[in-house]
């Protein structure tokens, strides 16, 4: 019975190591559980890690369009005052030429009016002339009026005269 006793002590240790076999295996898969687990979680970390760059470079990207964006409105913007400013420049050149026009057109009325003044008296000065001529015209006829009045009545007396009369 002391070797049956020893058989089955031998048993009971064969089979405690292999619970302690089974146990150390459950531990190793246990551990490799753990393994995995951590590297789906490190695996997880990383895609997030590399959805927030994808998303951070996506928002660089609008960042960049937008100030694209902003710095063609501020170019159209510059352009447009530089068109409005240009503008502006013909505006008063024309405004000036206007002036400028205005004043030749004054000018000019001022020498139209100048020489319709001295039209006006060159005519006076030609009626006055007229006038004095006609009255020379008038003193010339008068004259020849008295001439042959005169002449009548010369001719006239020297006629009673050859007659005899008084």
């Amino acid at each position: 019975f002391r070797g049956l006793g020893n058989y089955f002590r031998g048993l009971g240790h064969y089979f405690r190591g292999l619970g302690h076999y089974f146990r150390g295996l459950g531990y190793y898969f246990r551990g490799l559980g753990h393994f995995f687990r951590g590297l789906g979680h490190f695996l997880r970390g990383l895609g997030y890690y590399f959805r927030g760059l994808s998303n951070y470079f996506r928002g660089l990207g609008h960042y960049f369009r937008g100030l694209g964006h902003f710095f063609r409105g501020l170019g159209y913007y510059f352009r447009g005052l530089g068109y409005y400013f240009r503008g502006l420049g013909h505006y008063f050149r024309g405004l000036g030429n206007y002036f400028r026009g205005l004043g030749h057109y004054f000018r000019g009325l001022g020498h139209y009016f100048r020489g319709l003044s001295h039209f006006l008296r060159g005519l006076g000065h030609f009626f006055r002339g007229l006038g004095y001529y006609f009255r020379g015209l008038g003193y010339y006829f008068r004259g020849l009026g008295n001439y042959f009045r005169g002449l009548g009545l010369f001719s006239w007396n020297l006629g009673l005269f050859f007659r005899g009369h008084d």
